[in-house]
């Protein structure tokens, strides 16, 4: 069965014990659903755009704009709809091409030098394509942001943040985040190891 926001919602409420919820305006549990709500936009793009994820990676040529930039740059393109964070640039759509590194972003722009540009992007993605390790890891972190809104239980908290992004020494990138990122790098395997040497050395 695919996965909704609801259905994520209601695995964290049942991590922390609570009733789960069919909506975000569910009457028989108003508050906790009430806060899903508040929290899903904004806390689900921040999980898909924490770490470079394979599955919410898209590729695209970017259009361009009319208006010329002010000052250094020659060019102005459309950043992507629903861009959430963009990851590398390119000059042109051959195999081969290293990515470009002149360009800048500007409200919802990218200005640059050359007149044709490729753009490595991620967007929000619905969770019924979350791959199931992504989805495991946001059931734990949803849980964990829901837990000093919804219980008094600090204990339970502290467990639920161990559990989805490990202690405070693994920088973000332990428990299940840290086994996500794992699947997810074994993803792209031709990538060079030197684009996330942090990442690396964690799965040393």
């Amino acid at each position: 069965m695919a996965s909704t926001k609801f259905s994520v919602c209601s695995l964290a409420l049942l991590e922390l014990g609570l009733r789960p919820i069919s909506s975000f305006q569910d009457q028989s549990n108003l508050e906790a659903a009430g806060v899903c709500g508040e929290l899903w936009d904004h806390y689900a793009s921040y999980l898909l755009s924490v770490y470079p994820w394979r599955f919410n990676m898209l590729k695209q040529r970017l259009g361009l704009l009319a208006d010329k930039p002010i000052n250094e740059w020659n060019y102005s393109f459309q950043q992507p709809v629903g861009m959430l964070k963009l990851h590398a640039a390119f000059e042109s759509d051959a195999p081969g091409y290293q990515s470009y590194k002149r360009y800048e972003l500007f409200e919802d722009k990218i200005y640059s030098d050359v007149n044709k540009l490729w753009v490595d992007y991620q967007k929000y993605v619905d969770p019924s394509k979350w791959p199931i390790y992504f989805t495991e890891f946001a059931v734990m972190a949803f849980a964990a942001k829901l837990a000093p809104i919804l219980t008094d239980k600090q204990d339970l908290a502290a467990d639920k943040y161990y559990r989805a992004w490990g202690s405070p020494q693994d920088n973000l990138r332990g428990g299940l985040v840290g086994q996500a990122m794992a699947i997810n790098s074994k993803q792209a395997p031709s990538e060079p190891i030197t684009s996330y040497p942090l990442i690396a050395a964690r799965f040393s």
